[in-house]
């Protein structure tokens, strides 16, 4: 798991946490791996680039901010 710091739209910073997992395909040895995307307040979101992030659920957009 890796950490993305990010800032919201009040210009208040956050973190967005990059979590890897792999699913089986039923009845075929392959392995799919996933990505998932989630604040550090627990909601998820998705990655519109490869520096902004978007919560689904009210539109709001974080920015990474340069490390």
């Amino acid at each position: 798991m890796s950490e993305i710091p990010v800032v919201d739209p009040h210009g208040d910073r956050a973190k967005v946490f990059v979590r890897e997992f792999r699913q089986s395909v039923p009845g075929s040895p392959v392995e799919r791996k996933h990505v998932a995307y989630e604040l550090n307040s627990g909601e998820r979101v998705q990655l519109l680039d490869n520096d902004t992030f978007i919560l689904a659920s009210t539109g709001a957009r974080f920015v990474r901010v340069p490390e």
